[in-house]
């Protein structure tokens, strides 16, 4: 089961690294801090490349969130769905006693 949750795993930790360091992209260069990055802000929000980072960084979100979700229903599913079958099937089988002959 693990090794099924290994690829959507990596796959979230490589989209919030990528969201993380986008997100601090935008606020650097589109939308700085400050009094001047208050009058800043106007001109450079609406430019074409504030614009693809803003857009890159609403799909790695959509990403995370798609694979968080994977990740933490197929735990759900795997424990309380299919833990009740395989009990079943684990249970040992009386063995008959052994007769001499």
């Amino acid at each position: 089961m693990l090794q099924r949750l290994a690829k959507p795993f990596l796959t979230a930790c490589v989209a919030y690294s990528s969201h993380y360091a986008i997100t601090k992209a935008y606020s650097s260069f589109c939308v700085p801090d400050g009094v001047w990055g208050f009058f800043q802000g106007p001109f450079t929000t609406g430019s074409p490349l504030c614009s693809a980072i803003f857009s890159s960084m609403s799909a790695t979100q959509m990403t995370y969130n798609a694979m968080v979700t994977f990740v933490i229903s197929d735990l759900l599913v795997e424990t309380f769905l299919f833990s009740k079958g395989r009990k079943e099937t684990q249970q040992p089988q009386e063995q008959e006693p052994a007769t001499q002959d």
